[in-house]
């Protein structure tokens, strides 16, 4: 076997002081917690008189027992009282890391406390790096400070750190960050300060190293790796770096810059290594210090995990945790667990620590559990006590456990043995304790059968080695109760709803009997489908509350165990069979509309011809009962009027001896009446007979019932109807046999012959017109024939049209035809004269305008008509009758001379007009 000089630097360190020289924190508002060196369990203090923002430090003796802390400024003794002179400290409620406490090597008295200052505000003073002295041995071995605030450096981070130098001398070294003259210069922290404590001074002068790096924000932890190889250092808002340590100069060096994925919470504050060396952890935040940072909800942080064995380091981080929470430190304990300060805001801490259960191991696997601790009413802040890091460097493995990640924590079960082995080492002397009390082995010296819980211890010292050739290993042992698998009872009261031998299980109902009077909190229980999956704890049954059973008969198998060590374990079965339910086939209802108006989807419906085939008792109801237990069922199955369109029928059928049942539904479908619709008129004073199809004679096996706007006419049973009102009508002829209804609707309508109302004549002009208004109960067209209406054989002058207007008539006699083309119900006619005079005329007896006349005048017309011509001097020369119609151009039988005369016509039917024409000779 192959051991480093540095493992074993730290190594024989531990042997020497023990990692229970940190195993009590005080931290926080009043918080604390204990490591007990037997059992090994956490446990809450509540007796600290620290309150601190962040920073403080402890230091106990090697067997656990609290010596002394501080949070940077005050001492406080064992008792929680104020050391002697231990008050004034430069050190700072504020800084990070505001004390480190530090043994003086080989003495059990002496003890250097460093302190690291910071600056609030401007008036605030910044002490930088100091140190102090404190002898136990003074005040009854309460101690008391005999040297204080030892300047080292007058400018510092808020950083510290302390790792062993080696075995030989057991030499410590102590380190800070500042800038490189070590003043407040406004230059950046660029600059390592390490120094160098012996067993019979503190040397002053530092070891310095230089860093590429810009650093002007003095926050955030500065950690040793346990084995002293590794140093990170953690700055807010300005990066996260890993170098390597160098034990013998005390040199840094091999700069890494480390990234965090988390963009909104990249501010590294919180800095630990795993006891392998092997992980760092930091606790980043998002550092909300302006808008809402009183506010929780304004805060996030993450946990990251990086590989320092990785090929990338910044590449194989993995975020373990990512939540609304304030920035926190983290530090590695004596048990190998890491620790979370948990503060929801600067100034609201939180009654719990977070865990890394596994820090030795990758990942998820690390196990990370918040709120972890609770501090019995005690909060934690951002700070939690550094130590020098040698204190947890790992020691050998002697548990070997299964997942092959070292560890020092064994839990075994109640009556049962395990080995405990170290490497066999020719002629190597092994000695084995248990709480500090011998063990003997004499036939296999290397290894110890353990049954009971405590702290095992091996030191096993080579033949013709020194000191530092010894190799310590240490072992938590603690007992797991082994629970009792209680035999529940077999689950046979199960109903297969579908008949499909599967059906969804809670098996978690059986919890309580497998567990009876065990504790729920101790003990948890996992169901299997095979009793070696139960035995090996593989493909566990991953939602018990919905297990879907694989046959009809089949068992299950439980396995309770220790929630602290799942290998404590106990399994019991139990089957799971289920019962057929009743067989239940359904198909929809077609159901003829009986009922006016036959087509509103509303029917009578047998629900007993919605069942196929059935077993049990059936029971019908509009309301699914599965959803709606407290629905009353349909009580009246043979004459059940559904209510809507499509309704759905839940019907469940019963096996009132195993109370299984089967669901199934079907639809009523209501098949509305055929309907034809036809528009009958009738002409006014007349009746109309409505007859379906035509039919001459009532056709057998059917029977009618009339309706007129809706409502039932009385004793119409026949297939016709007479009627001489408007309205609609509908027959509903219904079908004997099957019930059903078809429909005919007859809509009713009047007509009649047109009523003329009144005819205008346009005339004497060049568009003659005549147009007509008139009333009736028909559609009407228009039509113009030569004549007055009493000639028999008019001829046609305009056909008939829609319009009611006739224009550019030629001067004469017509006839206006009104006529119906809704029923034809009739023609109106009317004599029209359209009047015309002439404009001029030449007695020439050519046959050719040889009189003056009018034009569209009959005999009878002009009856009652008188029209007087004068010459251009105003005398009356003709007066024209209905006997005398036309004037040749004589007066007295004399020729009148060619000039312009005049005429004054008022006629039968009152038109007046008065106009001039022209005598031609």
């Amino acid at each position: 076997m192959k051991y480093t000089l540095i493992a074993i630097v730290c190594l024989i360190y531990s042997l020497s002081y023990g990692q229970y020289e940190a195993a009590n924190w005080y931290f926080g508002d009043y918080a604390g917690i204990h490591f007990d060196s037997n059992s090994g369990k956490v446990s809450a203090h509540t007796n600290g008189k620290l309150t601190t923002k962040e920073g403080a430090s402890s230091i106990s003796d090697k067997d656990g027992n609290l010596l002394f802390y501080t949070d940077g400024s005050t001492i406080f003794t064992k008792h929680h009282t104020v050391m002697q002179n231990g008050t004034g400290l430069y050190g700072d409620v504020s800084s990070t890391q505001s004390a480190l406490v530090v043994p003086s090597p080989n003495s059990t008295d002496i003890f250097y406390v460093f302190t690291v200052d910071t600056q609030i505000h401007q008036d605030d003073p910044n002490y930088g790096f100091n140190y102090s002295v404190v002898d136990l041995s003074l005040e009854s071995g309460l101690g008391s400070v005999t040297l204080k605030n030892q300047n080292l450096l007058s400018h510092s981070s808020e950083k510290v750190s302390a790792v062993v130098k080696d075995c030989q001398t057991k030499s410590i070294w102590v380190i800070t960050l500042s800038t490189a003259a070590g003043i407040n210069n406004n230059t950046p922290l660029n600059t390592f300060y390490a120094y160098e404590i012996s067993d019979t001074e503190l040397n002053t002068t530092p070891v310095t190293s230089t860093i590429n790096a810009s650093i002007d924000d003095s926050r955030g932890a500065l950690k040793f790796s346990p084995d002293g190889t590794k140093l990170a250092c953690a700055n807010m808002r300005r990066g996260l770096f890993l170098f390597d340590f160098d034990a013998d100069t005390g040199k840094v060096s091999n700069q890494k810059s480390l990234s965090i994925k988390d963009y909104n919470s990249n501010n590294p504050y919180g800095v630990a290594f795993s006891p392998n060396n092997r992980f760092l952890y930091i606790h980043a935040s998002n550092d909300n210090n302006g808008n809402n940072a009183d506010l929780a909800s304004s805060h996030n942080s993450v946990l990251v995990q990086y590989d320092l064995e990785a090929e990338d380091i910044s590449n194989s981080q993995i975020i373990l945790d990512n939540q609304n929470l304030y920035r926190g430190a983290l530090q590695l304990g004596p048990d190998g667990k890491i620790y979370r300060a948990l503060s929801a805001t600067y100034d609201q801490g939180l009654p719990y620590l977070g865990v890394i259960e596994n820090p030795n191991a990758k990942g998820t696997a690390a196990n990370y559990k918040h709120k972890a601790i609770d501090l019995q009413g005690k909060r934690s802040t951002q700070g939690l006590p550094p130590f020098i890091q040698s204190f947890f460097n790992q020691k050998i493995d002697i548990i070997h456990a299964s997942d092959g990640v070292p560890t020092n924590q064994l839990s075994i079960c109640e009556g049962e043995e395990y080995i405990l082995k170290a490497d066999s080492i020719a002629n190597a002397t092994y000695s084995w304790t248990l709480n500090g009390v011998p063990l003997t082995n004499a036939s296999t010296p290397w290894t110890m059968t353990v049954s009971t819980p405590g702290l095992y211890k091996v030191l096993i010292s080579p033949q013709s080695g020194t000191i530092c050739d010894n190799l310590e290993g240490e072992a938590h042992v603690s007992l797991s109760k082994i629970p009792v698998a209680n035999a529940p009872s077999d689950l046979t009261d199960i109903c297969d709803t579908n008949n499909d031998n599967t059906e969804v299980i809670d098996l978690t109902l059986q919890n309580a009997q497998i567990l009876d009077t065990q504790n729920p909190n101790q003990f948890r229980i996992k169901y299997f489908t095979s009793e070696l999956n139960a035995l090996s704890n593989i493909e566990v049954i991953a939602s018990p509350e919905t297990f879907q059973t694989e046959s009809a008969i089949q068992t299950i198998y439980a396995r309770i165990e220790n929630i602290d060590n799942p290998n404590c374990f106990d399994l019991t079965d139990f089957n799971i069979s289920l019962i057929p339910s009743p067989k239940l086939a359904t198909q929809d209802i077609n159901s003829c509309d009986v009922s006016f108006p036959f087509n509103d989807g509303l029917s009578i419906f047998n629900l007993n011809k919605g069942i196929v085939s059935s077993e049990g008792d059936l029971t019908f109801y509009e309301q699914d009962p599965e959803d709606n237990p407290s629905t009353s069922p349909i009580s009246t199955l043979s004459q059940f009027e559904n209510s809507t369109q499509a309704q759905r029928i839940y019907v469940r059928a019963t096996n009132n001896k195993t109370g299984c049942y089967s669901d199934d539904s079907f639809i009523l479908n209501a098949v509305d009446a055929s309907n034809q619709t036809e528009t009958l008129y009738f002409c006014t004073n007349s009746e109309i007979t409505l007859n379906i199809s035509n039919l001459s004679a009532p056709t057998t096996g059917y029977s009618y019932k009339w309706f007129k706007n809706g409502i039932e006419i009385s004793n119409a049973t026949q297939y016709y109807f007479t009627t001489d009102t408007i309205g609609q009508y509908q027959i509903a002829v219904r079908d004997n046999t099957s019930n059903c209804v078809e429909l005919k609707t007859f809509v009713v309508e009047e007509s009649g012959p047109a009523i003329l109302d009144n005819i205008a004549v346009n005339d004497v002009s060049a568009t003659n017109t005549i147009s007509c208004t008139v009333t009736g109960k028909g559609s009407y067209e228009y039509a113009l024939y030569y004549g007055e209406k009493e000639t028999i054989d008019k001829s046609i002058y305009r056909e008939f049209q829609n319009n009611s207007v006739f224009t550019h008539l030629h001067p004469g006699i017509y006839t206006l035809a009104v006529r119906d083309i809704k029923n034809n119900c009739g023609t109106a006619e009317q004599t029209v004269y359209v009047v015309g005079f002439t404009k001029y005329f030449s007695p020439n007896a050519d046959g050719y305008n040889d009189t003056f006349k009018i034009e569209g005048a009959s005999e009878t017309f002009m009856t009652n008509s008188k029209v007087y011509i004068f010459d251009r001097f105003g005398k009356l020369i003709k007066e024209m009758t209905a006997n005398d119609v036309s004037w040749d151009g004589t007066f007295k039988g004399i020729p009148l001379p060619q000039d312009d005369y005049w005429f004054s016509a008022t006629l039968t039917d009152g038109r007046n007009y008065t106009s001039h024409f022209t005598l031609k000779r």
